[in-house]
């Protein structure tokens, strides 16, 4: 069953519900006539007594066992075969039917390409209200049924609690092209030439597949997005207020790319490849696995492409002597090459038990060249001299990873733990090679290596309290370290001052406790309130070691972090919300190290091993309403920072370069509006205009007093 199928089932199955009251009454042995005597009494008295009665359980596919979604569920009276009450399973294939008498049933199961099922007769009574059928295995039909054909799309936006789900499979960039490509369609994100991605103007947010990081990007998110092609993608989620369950991690948020799943059982591949302007190639070849009890699927993905650019920038120094006035102009060429390789085996160990293990490798080479050339002038605009400087650099870098999950549902409940340990391990070669025309610099080269390596670790437990509440807890700890020396090597060989070695590491644990839950509002039926509040308490050491400046450093502290939400529905397409989350933005080892580096001597840049953390207040409201085939989405968001991170420059008025660090301004606060409209006309022609408008204002009065910066 293809993906674009999926809902359309809904409409048939919707059918055959209501087909399945007007069926025939089955011949059940020993069953009596409700017209013998005392049928009557018995059946009014049945009918007097309270709805507290329910059914429950699971559909799987009997040989892959998949959870079937969208299979209709009828529940029938035994008597005249009537129904009394129906539902649709979701996406695991879970089905829950509430609000029914006590009395004598069946329960009938009906599927497009599955044999239609009717169970045997079972009785709900108010000593033993809830009637488990735990797993139900349903077989494919032998029919062939090309006879039905039913047509339609699943949604391609979805505004839940806590997230906007864009399904992009019918994007026409999901043929080609890389994730990159594919977020430049997704409201609120931006990804600018170079692969640099925003989450409503914030570049700081974090990127997850499928719910969980990866290091095939070498801790670069362009990497990682290009390494990813479009065709895998199956749902960008967009998490602007994450919940306690996730890492407070990120001032933008999170965004999860959740990959497609071939549920097709036997053996199937798939080749792709693709050519683009600007030197852009692509290819990839994908194979796939599943039989009863485990499903393997192996990957592999390259991507070639060459950029080249073009600057030209005026600089004008009001307190300068010497130069106050600056052209500069740059040429430049890139050539970047990605190979990656991903795994996974998923194996059912029992009906409640499932097993997965991951990996992936990945590898990038860049070559790249610039030339820089910048002419200083003086107040009446003569030339005073120059600054040309040759770059000519190839980089590697090289990812590994591998991850085990498992998950386990509680025989006879929907009670579920999960754990999961993952591994990742990168390493980075740079050479640098600096040609300067500038009797005082001439020629140098820099040769820069680092190790990284993360381990993460979690558990988590949901526990059902009803088919509208849970309630959700969870460990988690992150260990990572990272290891980078740099070797600078000038025209008199070794180059003390452009020499570092720097050994970070860091450990956060963390543990939550969430709740969720829905219920009608002001007990009417088309309309109900979703709640969702938790809180999540972190603790973070860190550790640095600059071992050639001696400038060694470490912290640890523990912060809460609160997060709720709530959601008024009026209608089901007409919705209102309300979302709070605090959030951290821990410095990064690059703006801690307090090596200064000179490569570029006209720009020079220096860490601040003093930065703190950056504490972020999110607030969000939403107002989403869908007309037929229309929607429009408008969102008010706050964003208050304190102890804001920001570059801060400073130029020497006399020689004119430029030193950039890294300071903690008192705080910021961002205000902004996002309305997002989609229109659908017809089957083959959509459209979607997105307004984004937002303000920040830093507060800066605390920089005066911090003469160390």
């Amino acid at each position: 069953m293809s993906i674009v199928k999926k809902l359309s089932l809904i409409t048939l199955n919707i059918f055959l519900f209501a087909l399945a009251g007007f069926s025939q009454q089955p011949n059940y042995p020993g069953m009596r006539d409700s017209s013998m005597r005392g049928g009557m009494n018995r059946d009014s008295a049945l009918r007097n007594m309270p709805a507290i009665c329910k059914v429950i359980g699971t559909l799987q596919d009997s040989l892959t066992k998949s959870g079937l979604e969208f299979t209709s569920v009828a529940v029938l009276k035994v008597r005249d075969s009537s129904i009394v009450g129906g539902t649709l399973t979701n996406g695991k294939g879970q089905f829950s039917i509430e609000a029914l008498q006590p009395g004598k049933y069946f329960l009938r199961i009906s599927a497009i390409g599955y044999r239609k099922m009717d169970s045997k007769p079972f009785m709900l009574n108010p000593m033993d209200p809830t009637k488990d059928f735990g797993i139900v295995y349903v077989a494919s039909s032998q029919k062939n049924l090309k006879e039905v054909e039913v047509q339609g799309e699943r949604a391609d936006y979805v505004n839940s609690l806590d997230k906007k789900i864009y399904n992009v499979e019918k994007d026409l960039v999901s043929t080609g092209g890389t994730a990159s490509d594919v977020l430049r369609n997704v409201p609120s994100v931006n990804v600018d030439i170079d692969g640099k991605i925003s989450l409503r103007g914030s570049e700081n947010l974090t990127i997850l597949i499928d719910g969980k990081p990866s290091s095939l990007g070498g801790g670069d998110k362009a990497s990682l997005l290009q390494q990813l092609p479009a065709g895998s993608i199956d749902q960008i989620e967009i998490i602007t207020n994450p919940s306690a369950r996730y890492d407070a991690e990120g001032m933008a948020g999170i965004i999860n790319i959740k990959t497609k799943k071939d549920k097709r059982s036997g053996i199937n591949g798939s080749i792709t490849l693709g050519a683009g302007t600007r030197d852009k190639y692509n290819g990839g070849v994908s194979f796939n696995n599943r039989t009863k009890k485990t499903n393997l699927n192996l990957s592999y993905n390259f991507r070639e492409e060459t950029r080249r650019s073009s600057g030209f920038s005026t600089r004008q120094n009001e307190l300068a002597f010497l130069y106050p006035f600056e052209d500069s102009q740059s040429e430049g060429r890139n050539q970047n090459n990605n190979n990656s390789f991903r795994s996974s085996l998923d194996i059912n160990l029992s009906n409640n038990t499932t097993l997965g293990l991951s990996g992936g490798y990945s590898e990038r080479a860049e070559d790249k060249y610039e030339l820089n050339s910048t002419i200083f002038e003086d107040s009446i605009r003569s030339e005073l001299g120059g600054f040309y400087r040759t770059t000519n650099s190839n980089n590697a870098n090289m990812n590994v990873e591998g991850g085990l999950d498992i998950r386990h549902v509680i025989p006879g409940t929907k009670r579920e733990w999960s754990g999961s340990a993952n591994y990742s391990q990168s390493e980075n070669n740079d050479n640098d090679y600096y040609l300067t025309v500038d009797s005082a610099f001439g020629y140098s080269t820099l040769k820069r290596k680092g190790q990284f390596s993360t381990l993460v670790a979690q558990t988590d437990y949901t526990h059902p309290i009803n088919q509208n509440a849970k309630f959700e807890t969870g460990l988690k700890g992150t260990f990572r370290t990272s290891d980078n020396d740099q070797v600078g090597l000038n025209r008199d060989g070794f180059d003390v001052a452009n020499t570092d070695h720097f050994i970070y590491s860091d450990e956060i644990t963390a543990a939550y406790l969430q709740f969720a839950g829905k219920a009608p509002a002001l007990l009417k039926k088309d309309k109900f309130v979703e709640l969702q509040g938790g809180v999540r308490v972190e603790n973070t050491k860190i550790i640095g070691d600059a071992v050639v400046d001696a400038d060694d450093f470490e912290y640890n502290y523990t912060n809460l972090f609160p997060s709720a939400a709530v959601k008024y529905t009026v209608k089901e397409k007409n919705d209102f919300q309300l979302v709070y989350s605090k959030r951290v933005n821990r410095p990064n080892p690059q703006n801690l190290n307090p090596f200064t580096d000179i490569s570029d001597v006209r720009n020079v840049r220096t860490g601040n091993p003093r930065l703190q953390p950056e504490f972020i207040d999110s607030y969000e409201f939403n107002y989403f309403r869908k007309i037929k085939e229309h929607s429009v989405s408008a969102t008010l968001y706050y964003r208050y920072t304190k102890n804001l991170i920001s570059r801060f420059r400073s130029i020497d008025s006399l020689t004119g370069v430029s030193t950039m660090t890294f300071i903690n301004y008192s705080s910021s606060a961002n205000t902004g509006l996002e309305i997002v409209v989609k229109n659908q006309f017809g089957k083959a022609v959509s459209s979607t205009t997105t307004f984004n408008y937002f303000n920040n204002k830093i507060n800066g009065e605390n920089i005066e007093d911090k003469g160390s910066y």
